[in-house]
């Protein structure tokens, strides 16, 4: 059985998450829990948005013959992959990280792509796969896959990583 390949692993626009994911780190921007405390581990939020978006989200080429829908040519393809990569630019912004707009949005191809991986696997579509952080230290991947609707599951060795997200209420 054949997979789809997901986003992440054809193509991704570092640029985007990468200026937004410096720029969340700065310890001095307004209304960012960053300035609160300088957690030495702590993830940039953007980046986790980003990358478990693209984990999760099927690219619309590759080995399925440019798509799965049959006379997809490649410029189709790409058509497709740059709406997802606007999705991704939107979601990298700290402006919108409560824009349910944006978030529903991602939301909606993460579903898209859930329901087609099933469909192509003969699977069970009622409910997502959790998504496991066993070292999660501050906790970006969890509070992140909650944000777009997912169950999750988080460990830590460190008691101050374990106490972080049970005060965020995602145990």
């Amino acid at each position: 059985m054949e997979y789809p390949k997901k986003l992440i692993e054809v193509a991704l626009p570092l640029d985007d998450i990468n200026f937004h994911s410096v720029k969340e780190k700065n310890p001095f921007l307004k209304n960012h829990p960053r300035a609160l405390h300088l957690w030495w581990a702590r993830r940039p939020l953007a980046a986790a948005r980003a990358i478990l978006f693209a984990q999760l989200v099927n690219d619309p080429g590759g080995q399925r013959g440019w798509g799965h829908k049959k006379g997809q040519t490649k410029s189709e393809a790409q058509q497709k992959r740059n709406k997802l990569f606007q999705i991704i630019r939107e979601l990298v912004k700290w402006e919108n990280i409560n824009n349910e707009e944006v978030i529903e949005l991602a939301r909606k191809e993460i579903s898209k792509s859930w329901i087609e991986t099933c469909n192509l696997t003969n699977d069970h579509t009622e409910e997502f796969p959790f998504i496991w952080d066993p070292f999660s230290g501050g906790g970006s991947i969890p509070l992140e896959a909650k944000r777009f609707g997912l169950p999750v599951l988080a460990s830590d060795l460190n008691p101050v990583s374990v106490l972080i997200p049970k005060q965020a209420r995602l145990d």
